[in-house]
């Protein structure tokens, strides 16, 4: 099944390792740009970083409300919270 903002959340529930592409592709940027400001000039940490954000939100998905806050703000604070 094709991801897509309406249904990534959906698609990491079902596992889809697609939607972790579609993540990067979407919010990769943003995600970078915000983790550089903490991690200064070291590219691999930012990457395993990046890394980290993503596969704790794949595996912690149950913690995600959407009644509570927005899917990119949910990725942003797991970012500063590791």
């Amino acid at each position: 099944m094709r991801v897509t903002e309406e249904n990534v959340v959906q698609q990491i529930k079902y596992k889809n390792e697609e939607s972790i592409l579609f993540l990067l592709k979407t919010y990769g940027g943003l995600l970078n740009a915000i983790i550089r400001r903490y991690l200064k000039d070291n590219p691999q940490d930012v990457e395993e970083c990046l890394a980290d954000v993503l596969v704790s939100f794949w595996f912690h998905l149950d913690s995600f409300d959407p009644t509570k806050n927005e899917f990119i703000e949910h990725l942003c604070f797991l970012q500063k919270s590791l």
